[in-house]
C-alpha cells in the first residue's frame, strides 16, 4: 500500500472519524480507501454506460424510440 498525506476541511474529518468509530471500519484510512475504490467502481460503470449508449447511437440497428413500446415491453418483462 501506499501512505498519502492530505487535509480537508474539519467536518469532512470528523464525519471521517465517525464512521469510523461506528465500528463499519477500523480507522479513518480504511473508510477514505473504500470511498475512494467506490469512486473508481462509480466511473467506471459510469463510462461503460457512456460507452454503450454512444455504440447504440452509432449502430446501423438505432432507430426512432417508441416509448409506450417500451414501456410495454417493461411491464410484460417485470411480470413473467
Amino acid at each position: 500500500m501506499t501512505k498519502m498525506s492530505f487535509s480537508v476541511p474539519h467536518p469532512l474529518a470528523e464525519w471521517a472519524r465517525k464512521q469510523a468509530a461506528d465500528g463499519r471500519y477500523a480507522d479513518t484510512g480504511e473508510y477514505l480507501s473504500e470511498l475512494l475504490h467506490k469512486d473508481r467502481e462509480r466511473q467506471q460503470k459510469f463510462i461503460a454506460l457512456q460507452d454503450a449508449i454512444t455504440a447504440g447511437i452509432k449502430s446501423p440497428n438505432a432507430g426512432i424510440l417508441d416509448i409506450d413500446e417500451s414501456k410495454r415491453r417493461a411491464k410484460a418483462h417485470s411480470v413473467g
